[in-house]
C-alpha cells in the first residue's frame, strides 16, 4: 500500500508519501508549503483556506495512494456553525487574548488531578475560554469545534470526529482518556460541541465526490493518533524518551498514571495510552533556548554552526536553564553572564556563553531523568530521542555522558515516518521487530554512550 501524511508544524504544510519496499520504509515529500498566518487585532490565526487549497495541490501532486493520515500540532482548533463554515478563522496558541485571561479561570489543580495533565495556557479550555470571555455571542451561533487535523479529515470526507489524543493532550477528557470532562466545560460556560471520538486508527472515510473530482483518484483516510509522542510510543515501546516536540518533553512510561503535588508543580502531563498504559512527560525547554539562540545570532547561521561552537567551547560550567531571563531577554549570551555574576562567577565571551549552555540544557534534562528514575519502579539505562532534537549530535553526547545512560538517536524520528509506520504496522505489513530496521535502513541511526563517543 501507498501511503500519504498530510503534516503541519508551526510555519510549514509537508506531504510525504511512504511505502513498505526492499525491508526499508521509502518516504518521498510530495509537497511542502509556508502556512499563511493572520493577525488581527491581537488575534493571530492560520489562513485555513490558502491551507486547504495547498493540502488539495499536494494531494494531486502526491498521484494515486490508497491510505491517509494527518499530523499535527495539537493545540489548533476550529470554530464552525451549523452549516460547517468557519465563523472564527483557526485559534492558534500564540494569541493575545489569552493572555489577557484571569488566572484563574481554570482551576489547574483540580483538573490535574482529574486528567492527569497540567493544562499549557495554549491548549483547548484556554483558546475557548479566551474567545468567550472577547466574543461570547458568537457561542450563540457555534455548532462544532475540530482541532485542526481532525477539520481536515472532515473537509476530505466529510465526517466529523475528534482524535482520542487530542482531547488527552489538551485536557479535555478523564484520566481513563475517553470520557469528555464535563465539569471543565461547565466551568467555563461552554457546550462540549467536539465530535465524538474516533476509535485510534480506524477508517473514517474515502475522499467525497468533491475531492475525488478535483484530485484524480479515491483514497480513504484514517484517524491515526496526532500525538507524536504517542505514536513513537505505539511503534517504538521506549522506556524513556526525550522529544523536540512542543518545545521538549522528557517522560517515561508506566504502569499507571503518577500524580501528586510534585508532579503537579513540575507541570507533569500524564498522557494515556492506548495499551490501558501511561506515559509521564515533563516540559524540557532546552531545544526552545537553542532556536532562540539562533535567531539572535548574525543570518545564516546554522545549528549545525552553534553545535561547532558549543563543541569548541566545551565547560564543565552550567546555570540553571528555568532562569525566566534566558526566553524573555534579547540576548542570551548577556543574560548568561548576568547569571553567572549574579552567583559570583566570572563572565564568559559569546563562543564561550554558547558551550555553557549546551552543558546547562545537558545538565538540566539529566536532572529530569533522575526525577524520573526515582519515581521509576525499574529505571532504564536507554533514553530514546525523537524528533529535531536527535540531530543535535553533541547535545545528546553530553545528556549521555552526564547521565551514564545509553542514548539512541534517528533523524528518522519524525511525525512523517511515524504515521505512515503506524499505519504499515496496523494492516500488517511491517512487524514490531522491523521497525527499528526499516527506520535504520533508511536514516540511519546514532547510538551514544557514556565516553562521549558517536
Amino acid at each position: 500500500m501507498k501511503y500519504l501524511n498530510i503534516e503541519i508544524s508551526a510555519k510549514k504544510l509537508s506531504l510525504y508519501t511512504s511505502v513498505a519496499r526492499n525491508e526499508r520504509i521509502e518516504q518521498e515529500c510530495v509537497y511542502k508549503a509556508k502556512i499563511n498566518t493572520i493577525y488581527n487585532e491581537g488575534t493571530l490565526s492560520i489562513d485555513i483556506q490558502s491551507l486547504m487549497r495547498d493540502i488539495i495541490n499536494g494531494v494531486r501532486d502526491a498521484g494515486k495512494v490508497d491510505a491517509v493520515t494527518v499530523t499535527s500540532i495539537p493545540y489548533l482548533l476550529v470554530v464552525l456553525d451549523e452549516n460547517d463554515e468557519m465563523l472564527f478563522p483557526c485559534l492558534s496558541s500564540r494569541d493575545e487574548k489569552i493572555e489577557r485571561l484571569s488566572s484563574d479561570v481554570i482551576d489547574t489543580h483540580t483538573l490535574f488531578y482529574e486528567s492527569g495533565l497540567v493544562a499549557e495556557n495554549c491548549s483547548a479550555a484556554y483558546q475557548l475560554a479566551s474567545l468567550k470571555n472577547e466574543d461570547a455571542a458568537l457561542f450563540e451561533r457555534a455548532s462544532s469545534f475540530m482541532f485542526l487535523s481532525d477539520y481536515i479529515r472532515f473537509a476530505l470526507t466529510g465526517v466529523k470526529a475528534t482524535d482520542s489524543s487530542l482531547a488527552i493532550a489538551n485536557a479535555l477528557v478523564l484520566k481513563d482518556g475517553m470520557t469528555w470532562n464535563n465539569r471543565l466545560f461547565e466551568s467555563l460556560g461552554i457546550d462540549n460541541l467536539f465530535p465524538s471520538m474516533s476509535e485510534e486508527g480506524s477508517f473514517l472515510g474515502s475522499f467525497s465526490d468533491e475531492i475525488s473530482k478535483e484530485v484524480g483518484y479515491d483514497a480513504g483516510v484514517y484517524s491515526n493518533p496526532a500525538n507524536a509522542v504517542l505514536l513513537a510510543d505505539y511503534l517504538l515501546h521506549p522506556h524513556m524518551i526525550i522529544t523536540s516536540y512542543l518545545g521538549g518533553r522528557i517522560g517515561i512510561t508506566s504502569s499507571s498514571q503518577i500524580t501528586g503535588d510534585d508532579v503537579y508543580e513540575a507541570k507533569g502531563r500524564n498522557i494515556r495510552k492506548r495499551d490501558g498504559g501511561n506515559m509521564l512527560l515533563f516540559p524540557f525547554r532546552g531545544y526552545d533556548l537553542i532556536r532562540k539562540l539562533k535567531s539572535q545570532l548574525p543570518g545564516g547561521t546554522t545549528f549545525d554552526t552553534i553545535e561547532e561552537i558549543a563543541r569548541a567551547n566545551r565547560t564543565f560550567e552550567y546555570i540553571d536553564i528555568r532562569d525566566e531571563r534566558l526566553g524573555s531577554g534579547n540576548n542570551i549570551a548577556e543574560t548568561v553572564n548576568v547569571i553567572l555574576n549574579e552567583n559570583g562567577k566570572e563572565s564568559v565571551n559569546g563562543d564561550e556563553a554558547v558551550g555553557l549552555l549546551y552543558n546547562s540544557i545537558a545538565r538540566y534534562a539529566v536532572g529530569t531523568v533522575r526525577l524520573l528514575d526515582e519515581m521509576d519502579e525499574s529505571p532504564s539505562d536507554n533514553i530514546l530521542i525523537i524528533g529535531g532534537a536527535a540531530k543535535d549530535y553533541y547535545l545528546n553526547s553530553l545528556i549521555s555522558m552526564h547521565s551514564g545512560k545509553k542514548v539512541c538517536a534517528s533523524a528518522g524520528f519524525f511525525s512523517s515516518t511515524f504515521a505512515s509506520l503506524y499505519m504499515m504496522k496496523k494492516n500488517g505489513e511491517v512487524s514490531d521487530d522491523q521497525i527499528i530496521p526499516y527506520i535504520k535502513k533508511a536514516y540511519g541511526m546514532l547510538t551514544f554512550r557514556r565516553e562521549d563517543r558517536e
